[in-house]
């Protein structure tokens, strides 16, 4: 066991009831990064030694969702990054239900851009991944999830129905939509259903063990005015109204009202492509 000294200590932050420390082994001058409620509080309170290597879940917790965890570096500063990264982990997914304890994996996406198709892929690891696409032809939601392991989870880590672990997987599509920008024509909602979430406001569908689903609710979404194209795409109002006037667009693409041209979403992506914001 090694003696430490504890340099900064996060107390009910950000998980109540638990602390997340940084400290230092006096002897070999390593650096570590520990969290959880119950032996990172022993530590500072008793100066307890901690496990020369790697991760450490004390034996004597009931409570399943009590993690604890140490990971050592050579620097302060890793360790230090290895904290700011966990706590990215947590406010990616609430109360960690998707990743339990910190490890190594976490929930991750990634965009792509293709011409006139945006996919956003995003991975829960062991839990599958879901595949959120927008083009001319829509808006896409397909996934491939472990729903009885997700189920596992909802029942060991959530307070309530093991299926409210999909307000989770929502939650976290719904930040990696806004962390990245990813242009869906409209805000992630939801509730809960009898399996699992439901779409609420600007989308229909959800997400459940029977089915992935995503849809626009308002057909006002479906179109925009050639001044919010311009915000959207990065290209002139003017010049949009050129294209209306050169016949870029098909008859049944756009249409008048009130003064006020209104153009499909979707042919605006076949004329330019993704959008630019």
């Amino acid at each position: 066991m090694k003696k430490v000294e504890i340099v900064d200590r996060w107390e009910n932050f950000p998980v109540e009831n638990e602390a997340y420390t940084i400290g230092r082994d006096s002897e070999s001058g390593r650096w570590f990064f520990a969290w959880g409620p119950d032996w990172p509080r022993k530590l500072t309170r008793f100066g307890d030694g901690v496990p020369e290597d790697g991760w450490y879940v004390p034996a004597n917790l009931e409570e399943p969702l009590a993690h604890s965890g140490i990971e050592w570096f050579d620097t302060e500063e890793e360790a230090l990054r290895a904290r700011e990264g966990a706590i990215r982990c947590f406010d990616t997914v609430s109360n960690r239900n998707l990743v339990p304890g910190m490890d190594v994996d976490a929930v991750i996406y990634t965009t792509e851009n293709r011409g006139d198709r945006a996919t956003l892929t995003l991975r829960i690891p062991r839990a599958g991944t879901l595949y959120l696409t927008v083009d001319p032809e829509g808006i896409f939601l397909q996934g491939n999830l472990d729903h009885a392991y997700l189920y596992s989870l909802g029942e060991r880590y959530v307070c309530g129905p093991a299926h409210t672990i999909y307000e989770d997987v929502a939650a976290a599509l719904a930040e990696a939509v806004e962390e990245s920008g990813f242009p869906l024509p409209g805000e992630l909602k939801w509730e809960l259903s009898d399996y699992g979430i439901r779409w609420v406001g600007d989308f229909v569908g959800g997400i459940d063990r029977e089915s992935v689903s995503l849809d626009l609710e308002n057909p006002l979404w479906e179109v925009v005015t050639t001044k919010e194209a311009a915000q959207e795409w990065g290209v002139a109002d003017a010049t949009i109204r050129q294209y209306i006037l050169e016949g870029k667009f098909r008859p049944d693409e756009v249409r008048k009202s009130g003064g006020t041209w209104l153009i499909k979403r979707g042919a605006l992506w076949r004329v330019f492509g993704v959008p630019k914001r």
